[in-house]
């Protein structure tokens, strides 16, 4: 087989004119990852000048004297997907702040006509209406009310002979998975209490293990998120159950009204927990309560009634100590 020689100034041509593709190959990808880039950027940018309108909007709404429940609740439901975990979570915890500006009213309209005797008539034979289905309700004007307090994020509660409308954290809780985890903590243990409420009727109606439980998970809380702008209220929480748990209530006190002397029920608990759980900071509280009353032989003194509410007044000020 025979090969031709190509002239030098073609071989020279053929590589300048590759080195010219390549270049211009090279530029136009060049190009366009720029433009990706650009256009990345833009998107980005456009992204959160959405989201920050849509939080404007939400503050709008929230700080208009006017606004319902309803209408913060559909705002929420229309744009929470479109948001960060942490602007959904201020969302939902929007829905409660109106629910506390707007409590009172709904509150008083609860003992307005004839709603109450409506709800003694539908629910005096029922030892709970926890789980109260609205379909079944039998009175039309006592179906819509419960309707709309149900729409609105309520349920409705009994104490003393007396029905009321709480805000009803389990049915928040259908938000879990747009928000954060301190959030979802938050509503998590506020849902405890709004399902299985710890006091009614001036009564202890959990046990004083439970009480303590629940004292802890909100300690436990305060440790993991000491950031949470949900601090202060499970701070408060935390302060109620400790308080629940060395005094109890009217109905039922930790000490015996006759004999002054810690029921045997509360200190087995405080025993039992204090050696059980003696990493938690009420643990120790507990287990220092513990040898004060043993120098009295479990009795109620001066001296006792003293320690106990300082232990409440240094719990206000200082609730945790984080090591």
């Amino acid at each position: 087989m025979k090969y031709k020689l190509i002239p030098l100034g073609v071989c020279i041509g053929l590589l300048i004119l590759s080195f010219s593709k390549i270049t211009l190959l090279h530029k136009a990808k060049s190009s366009d990852t720029s433009k990706n880039i650009i256009n990345t950027v833009k998107n980005s940018s456009n992204s959160i000048q959405y989201e920050k309108n849509i939080m404007n909007d939400f503050n709008l709404l929230l700080n208009n004297k006017s606004s319902s429940e309803k209408e913060v609740i559909n705002f929420v439901d229309v744009n929470i997907k479109k948001v960060s975990k942490v602007n959904a979570s201020k969302l939902v915890i929007g829905i409660e702040d109106i629910q506390n500006k707007n409590y009172n009213k709904v509150l008083e309209n609860c003992f307005k006509g004839n709603i109450q005797n409506k709800f003694i008539k539908e629910f005096k034979n029922k030892k709970s209406i926890d789980n109260y289905d609205i379909k079944n309700i039998k009175d039309p004007q006592l179906k819509r009310y419960l309707s709309m307090l149900t729409e609105m994020g309520y349920k409705i509660v009994s104490s003393e002979g007396q029905y009321f409308p709480i805000q009803n954290y389990e049915w928040i809780k259908k938000y879990n998975s747009y928000i954060t985890e301190d959030i979802k903590e938050y509503i998590s243990l506020k849902s405890i209490e709004s399902t299985s409420p710890s006091v009614t009727d001036s009564s202890l109606i959990i046990s004083w293990d439970e009480i303590f439980n629940r004292a802890i998970q909100c300690e436990n809380f305060l440790k993991k998120y000491s950031y949470s702008n949900k601090l202060d209220d499970i701070k408060n929480q935390y302060v109620f159950y400790v308080t629940c748990y060395l005094y109890g209530q009217d109905n039922t006190p930790a000490f015996d009204y006759k004999t002054n002397h810690l029921k045997s029920v509360v200190k087995k608990s405080y025993e039992n927990n204090s050696f059980h759980n003696n990493e938690s900071n009420l643990s120790k509280i507990i287990m220092n309560y513990l040898k004060e009353l043993q120098s009295t032989n479990f009795k109620l003194t001066k001296n006792i009634e003293f320690y106990r509410k300082n232990i409440i007044s240094n719990l206000k000020e200082y609730p945790i100590t984080i090591k």
